[in-house]
């Protein structure tokens, strides 16, 4: 599993997505944010995120991780 912010130096999560993504298909990968939107998420998934979530809810972010480790997938929005 993965776990990306939506901001980080040098490229943007939905970049990194895209390109791990490419490389490893059957990763898992979560996003995590402080301005999740809808839009946001949607992007994200379209990027091969499997899951996005507010990086303030840790309850969010732990029922997230159970979900994609368990090959389903998290939005939150």
């Amino acid at each position: 599993m993965v776990v990306l912010d939506f901001q980080m130096p040098g490229m943007n999560g939905l970049d990194a997505a895209r390109i791990i993504s490419q490389l490893s298909p059957e990763t898992p990968i979560l996003m995590i944010t402080l301005y999740l939107t809808r839009q946001l998420s949607e992007e994200a998934e379209k990027a091969g995120v499997r899951g996005t979530c507010a990086k303030t809810d840790l309850h969010c972010v732990v029922d997230a991780v159970e979900a994609l480790l368990q090959e389903r997938t998290y939005f939150a929005v």
